[in-house]
Formats: structure tokens, sequence, C-alpha cells
């Protein structure tokens, strides 16, 4: 299948395996394939994007509803997103029904997020920072990110079942030691299939904030 977007690290995992055996989650791949084609919002821009290197991008997954700006008319590209923010563009991008979640104290029914967290938490693509806290308004990094992402290709069947992680055979970055424990196989596994790659001088730079543009 042709891919009609430009690729960041949702639609590359997306339309890495576009054709499986009918199954949960085939229905959340149709359903993502059908979200990511539809444009809701025509021509949807922002002046701080103009010449940015992802423009393109944004101004694509912007239009479907996928990602929207911190403002109408602001999007900061190099600015930092929230965990919650992040577990609602997953949600979005991968078209699944809304659920609720009743796990975290900190994630009530007020709040905006409130049904995107409650999806990707009950599709096993996130988790809390404690049993009982998720931590929504905290700033995500870049092995969290990597964790979600992993966990997606997971949901979806996008993850190659003959990859046997090594700590010692796996090492891509000179920085690896700094990615924590719980994060490691997810660090080298999205790195290995493209959907995230390093910041340069061979770094990853795991505890650093996952910029909007990064998403």
């Amino acid at each position: 299948r042709k891919l009609l977007l430009p690729p960041c690290p949702l639609t590359r995992i997306i339309f890495l395996n576009p054709f499986l055996a009918i199954s949960e989650q085939d229905s959340a791949r149709i359903s993502s394939i059908s979200l990511v084609e539809k444009i809701i919002v025509p021509g949807k821009t922002f002046p701080d994007i103009n010449a940015h290197l992802n423009q393109t991008a944004i101004e694509a997954l912007a239009s479907r509803g996928i990602i929207n700006g911190k403002t109408e008319d602001r999007f900061e590209p190099d600015g930092t997103m929230t965990r919650a923010e992040f577990a609602t563009i997953i949600a979005r991008g991968l078209g699944l029904p809304q659920m609720s979640v009743a796990n975290f104290k900190d994630v009530t029914a007020n709040d905006w997020f409130y049904n995107y967290v409650g999806t990707a938490y009950n599709y096993g693509i996130i988790k809390g920072v404690s049993e009982s806290e998720f931590n929504p308004n905290g700033t995500i990094t870049r092995e969290e990110a990597a964790t979600m992402l992993y966990r997606t290709m997971q949901y979806l069947g996008n993850v190659n079942r003959n990859f046997k992680y090594s700590n010692k055979t796996n090492r891509r970055f000179n920085d690896d030691y700094d990615v924590s424990s719980w994060a490691k196989e997810s660090v080298s596994i999205v790195n290995d299939m493209y959907i995230m790659q390093g910041v340069g001088n061979s770094k990853f730079d795991p505890k650093n904030h996952y910029t909007i543009e990064q998403s």
C-alpha cells in the first residue's frame, strides 16, 4: 500500500505491515489507515512551522486531527509535550474506540485527556509511573516515548518475533548505559526498525525531553 503521509514515528508503525489476518489488531489498523487518510481540517497549518524541517508532516497530521497545536495559531514544534499529550496522539492515530480508566488517581473524568489515556491504557500502550499514578502532566522523555511506540508496534503486530534483544549485542549509542533498564529493549527495537533515531553524535539522549516535532 502506498504511504500517503510524510513519515513520522506513528505512520511508520501503522504502515510497517498493512496486511495481516483479520483480527482485533486488524480492526485497529483498518481504522488507523482510514483515519490518517481522512482530512478533517483542509490546509491546517501554523505560522511558527513555516520552513520547519517537519512542516509537511506536521500539517498532514494536524489536518487529520491527530495532533493539535498549543493554540489555534501556535504549534511550538521544538517545545516539549506531556505524557498525556503523547498518549492522546497515539490513541487518535490508531483510531481506537475510546475507553475510560479508573486506575490512576491523577487522571479524572474532568481532564480533557481522560478517555485518551484510558484508551491507551486499556490497549496496553501506556502504563503508570506507579500502580495509582500516571503523571499525565509530566514531560515525556525520549525513552518513555520509545517504550510507548514499541508497545504500539506490539499491539499492531509489527514486531519481529524472531528478534532477540541482548544488552550486549544491541548497543547502538554511546549513551546506552543511560537508558533505563525497563526501556532498553524498546529503545533498541524502535531504533532497529527506524521508528526513532538518535539525536546525533552517536547518542540517543534517553532522559531528555521528546519534542513535539519528533512525534
